[in-house]
């Protein structure tokens, strides 16, 4: 008997450890979208609220492939994903920000019709939610000590020793818009629990694994931190710790 392993194996049976969230609004929306739409829309909400946050940067590559080898992408043809992300935006899912080598798309949010709202003019809104707005400290952490933190990790978990550019610096903080440091601790923990990236990959420094934040999802992707961390509440406050097995 062979091993099919294309076969889908099943749901894991920890929820809270191997599921993300959804938005229980699509439950009356399903039936407004196409099928080749639902999963355009599918794998832009796992790119976005399930890294807690309302937009992000997407390729029409990773739309149809995937990233890592965890994420296979929805399985469309490049035609038919420009036709879904066209559509998404004509019936209000989503907002397509355009320039530059790979798009921006944002999730719609609903608008609360009372007066602290009513001069919002963007359909959708930035609200933060693991990323945080640079200013002279992350999560009440100085910016300086949270990069050094950030540093000591990659040195623990990646390459011993390895020297930190001023590049380098300057990508660390430019992940910090984009991820909780709790998440770019987890990415590279995963990242060093992989054999063949830390044999092919290891030595490229600190600038290659912060480069872009695509790289930075792909090793969180592969072992996410569970949906109901504590950093997942949506509070200010946050310290910066390394994350535990829960």
């Amino acid at each position: 008997m062979t091993n099919d392993t294309n076969k889908f194996p099943g749901f894991p049976p920890e929820i809270k450890r191997n599921f993300w969230m959804y938005p229980r609004i699509m439950d009356s929306w399903w039936y407004d979208l196409t099928p080749q739409e639902q999963k355009t829309l599918d794998f832009i909400l796992r790119r976005t609220v399930g890294f807690s946050k309302w937009s992000d940067r997407i390729s029409l590559t990773q739309f149809e492939s995937g990233l890592g080898k965890h994420d296979k992408g929805t399985g469309l043809n490049r035609k038919q994903v420009i036709k879904s992300i066209r559509g998404l935006e004509t019936k209000g899912y989503v907002v397509v920000k355009r320039g530059g080598k790979i798009n921006e798309y944002s999730l719609v949010l609903s608008e609360h019709q009372d007066s602290a709202q009513s001069n919002t003019t963007s359909s959708a809104r930035e609200v933060p939610l693991s990323g945080v707005e640079l200013t002279h400290t992350i999560h009440k952490v100085p910016i300086e000590k949270a990069i050094e933190r950030i540093y000591k990790t990659y040195c623990k978990y990646v390459l011993p020793g390895t020297k930190l550019t001023k590049k380098g610096k300057e990508l660390i903080t430019e992940r910090f818009t984009e991820f909780h440091p709790i998440e770019m601790i987890q990415a590279m923990k995963n990242f060093g629990e992989d054999e063949w990236q830390m044999e092919h990959n290891a030595k490229r420094g600190p600038g290659w694994f912060f480069a872009n934040e695509e790289r930075v999802a792909q090793f969180l992707n592969t072992n996410p931190l569970p949906p109901d961390h504590p950093i997942y509440k949506n509070e200010d406050d946050k310290p910066l710790s390394t994350p535990t097995n829960e």
